[in-house]
């Protein structure tokens, strides 16, 4: 099943690059989840690299904006 995050959830990684994999190293989703989508509610605080995350429009936005970047 997808996994939906708010963006502002990435502001309590500790990562420099964000993946599924840091996403549940820092327990924001179960261990067991394959896939997420990152939702553009809340703020973005920080500069953050995102790899191989589903985004809405809004949250690439929001990424980008903050000066950081998106990978597929």
């Amino acid at each position: 099943p997808l996994q939906v995050l708010r963006i502002d959830a990435l502001n309590k990684v500790n990562a420099d690059i964000i993946d599924l994999q840091a996403l549940k190293d820092n327990r924001l989703i179960p261990s067991l989840t394959r896939e997420v989508k990152l939702i553009a509610t809340g703020k973005l605080e920080k500069s953050v690299s995102v790899r191989g995350i589903k985004l809405s429009k809004g949250a690439e936005a929001l990424i980008k904006a903050a000066g950081g970047r998106v990978e597929a």
